[in-house]
């Protein structure tokens, strides 16, 4: 791969009253645990910019480089030069220790645009202010500017963005590439924890969402039971399994992989797009990924109407949609050997592992 990716955590953490913000807690998880699993996803290499590692050594993978500041205590222009100085990669994507839902999904995006456009940065603008703690970059171009500015005493990172070609995406760039901009909310008070903290517990006693992607095994009745209403004439079910032979070879198992966020944001829009087309209905789906035998489930439909013909219409549709737009593949193992099966309409062969990023265009045949 030709991405690194950079966590910085070297902060004062002064305005959560000291507390280390990467091993602040999210679904069970530290802050700096999840970063560093979806970073590599997508990178080669990780690199944790800390002047203090032992508090991640025994959390993290042991191939995560840690690396001090040069220009200690000078904020995160001080990170990007440690960092960038010791990359090896002709790309690097940036993030901030503090952010819980930092997305590859919108990472290797961005990367696409910064390599057609010859940009030195692409960032995310969110509610009018960019934010250059969850960009891509060309470190090596950078670096000599960083490091002058660091000699000047120039400290500012947004001034960083006096001298650069960059490339600032906003919310319905995002959203157009079936992205949502929260993937670069961070927490920087215990306020704002708390809130995070909250929100996350209210959703929980709420019940799972409407669209999911889960390791766990689907109870068809669950799936169904969020489409059930008093105005619901009819509920179609759909149940997709795994089968044991496939033109005539036989699977001994399959692994699902998916970009969760990107691949629930495609999940909302099918669902959408199935109201439009049939008012009054209502869709769930889940999809299930990881390892499954033969007879698991991999996907459940559930779709509720006040007529039959609708409901029937409606889940597949939905279906179609799921192969047609939906970043999930799959490896199948069988008698014959391990490979990689594709995109879910089998046009797409991935033999060396899945791809950087899906190919969904902003708008498709339908």
């Amino acid at each position: 791969m030709v991405l690194t990716g950079i966590i910085l955590a070297g902060g004062q953490n002064s305005r959560m009253q000291g507390r280390n913000k990467a091993l602040l807690t999210y679904h069970g998880e530290a802050f700096i645990v999840r970063q560093v699993r979806e970073l590599q996803t997508l990178c080669s290499s990780v690199i944790v910019v800390t002047n203090d590692p032992a508090p991640y050594l025994e959390r993290l993978p042991s191939d995560v480089l840690y690396i001090p500041d040069v220009y200690a205590g000078h904020g995160p222009l001080s990170g990007f030069h440690a960092a960038f100085a010791r990359v090896e990669t002709d790309y690097a994507w940036v993030v901030s220790c503090d952010s819980p839902d930092i997305s590859a999904p919108a990472a290797a995006w961005m990367l696409t645009r910064l390599e057609a456009g010859g940009y030195d940065a692409v960032l995310p603008v969110i509610g009018g202010k960019h934010q250059m703690l969850h960009g891509v970059y060309r470190p090596h171009r950078l670096l000599p500017d960083i490091t002058a500015r660091l000699a000047n005493r120039e400290y500012r990172l947004g001034g960083l963005l006096e001298s650069l070609h960059w490339l600032g995406v906003e919310r319905d760039e995002l959203a157009s590439a079936g992205l949502e901009e929260d993937f670069a909310a961070d927490i920087d008070t215990p306020e704002q924890y708390e809130q995070l903290l909250h929100l996350s517990k209210g959703s929980e006693r709420m019940g799972h969402s409407l669209f999911e992607i889960t390791e766990s095994a689907i109870i068809p009745a669950e799936v169904s039971d969020k489409v059930l209403r008093r105005e619901a004439g009819a509920i179609t079910l759909f149940i997709g399994t795994v089968r044991e032979f496939t033109q005539g070879k036989k699977t001994l198992y399959l692994e699902y992989e998916a970009y969760p966020s990107m691949a629930v944001t495609q999940l909302k829009r099918i669902g959408q797009e199935v109201l439009e087309r049939w008012p009054d209905t209502k869709v769930a789906v889940t999809h299930r990924i990881g390892r499954l035998e033969i007879t698991d489930i991999a996907v459940v439909i559930a779709v509720s109407s006040p007529h039959r013909k609708a409901a029937y219409e409606a889940n597949e549709y939905v279906i179609e949609r799921i192969k047609q737009i939906v970043p999930i593949w799959k490896k199948e193992t069988g008698e014959d050997g391990k490979a990689w099966i594709g995109d879910q309409l089998n046009q797409n062969a991935y033999p060396e592992g899945r791809p950087l990023l899906p190919d969904i265009p902003a708008e498709d045949e339908r």
